[in-house]
């Protein structure tokens, strides 16, 4: 039975690092974004609520399932950042160059969550399973709306 508990834990605390990262990363994307573009601001502050939120409701399941709550970011989100930061400096607060670094912070959490969901190692109880598909339902949706602004930038 430990052995399915720390599948579960290590599942669950995959996506709260994921989580973690996307906060610091919209967080960065809204310091890159010209204080024009408030349209970016209001969204990239909407996403970093909303990972707030999943990662709260994550971290219960979590404590519900005696896991312990991750602090640390991921390898891959630390990479991010430094790409986020050299890209910013190099493109000079660009719109479409940041909405590209946000897309490819969605397309990484995306993934986490499909590896999770479609695991065939573990049988993830359906509560659990409802949470997390309600969860990256959102996310589809937040990855499918930056992708549409990133496209029209790049018809500018």
């Amino acid at each position: 039975m430990a052995n399915y508990d720390e599948k579960i834990h290590g599942a669950l605390q995959s996506l709260v690092k994921l989580h973690i990262d996307r906060i610091k990363g919209y967080e960065h994307a809204k310091e890159d974004t010209e204080d024009r573009d408030r349209d970016l601001i209001m969204l990239f502050d909407h996403y970093i609520t909303q990972s707030k939120k999943f990662k709260s409701e994550l971290n219960s399941e979590l404590i519900n399932y005696n896991g312990k709550i991750p602090e640390d970011s991921t390898f891959a989100g630390k990479l991010h950042k430094a790409w986020m930061d050299l890209k910013s400096a190099l493109t000079d607060r660009d719109r479409e160059a940041v909405l590209n670094e946000c897309e490819h912070g969605d397309k990484v959490l995306r993934e986490g969550y499909e590896k999770v969901l479609n695991t065939e190692e573990m049988v993830i109880p359906m509560e659990m399973r409802t949470l997390i598909q309600n969860q990256y339902d959102e996310i589809l949706m937040a990855y499918d709306r930056i992708k549409v602004l990133r496209n029209a930038e790049s018809h500018h």
